[in-house]
């Protein structure tokens, strides 16, 4: 099986086939169009956010900004590790093929595919 990780503006060009499936990375997903004929698809919300960074960051954005975009910031958990594990595990014999996208195919879909490459030992198209 191989990953291949792409920006949502690529992901939205795929007319997916039975053997591919595809993990929607989005901050909201009702801003994300995919093609309707996906049928091997796997849809999370986190966002962009390294709260590492983000304290990094106090001295530019402030204090009370940065508390305030940590508090509110919903962040790659536990369960949505478990999420991408369960669904590329569960993807039918024909799946050979998984396209993972975020906004800018950078930052959240290149770390999934390194997460499932290391996990399940996919092959990454870089």
């Amino acid at each position: 099986m191989n990953i291949t990780f792409l920006s949502q503006k690529e992901a939205e060009k795929i007319m997916p086939n039975s053997d591919m499936a595809i993990i929607s990375v989005a901050e909201d997903q009702n801003k994300v169009n995919l093609s309707s004929n996906w049928k091997n698809i796997l849809k999370l919300e986190f966002d962009d956010i390294d709260p590492e960074e983000m304290e990094n960051m106090r001295g530019v954005l402030g204090s009370s900004t940065v508390d305030r975009m940590l508090k509110n910031a919903r962040l790659f958990s536990d369960n949505n590790a478990l999420e991408l594990i369960n669904f590329v595990s569960s993807l039918p014999k024909e799946v050979n093929h998984i396209y993972i996208h975020c906004k800018a195919g950078r930052s959240r879909s290149p770390a999934i595919a390194m997460f499932l490459a290391e996990k399940i030992g996919v092959k990454v198209d870089t």
